[in-house]
């Protein structure tokens, strides 16, 4: 079950730098 990790991965690189420059 990797493709989970590499997804959760993706998503986080992907939603944090919006979140973060959201605040």
């Amino acid at each position: 079950m990797n493709m989970l990790h590499h997804f959760t991965e993706m998503a986080v690189l992907f939603l944090v730098p919006r979140i973060y420059s959201s605040s």
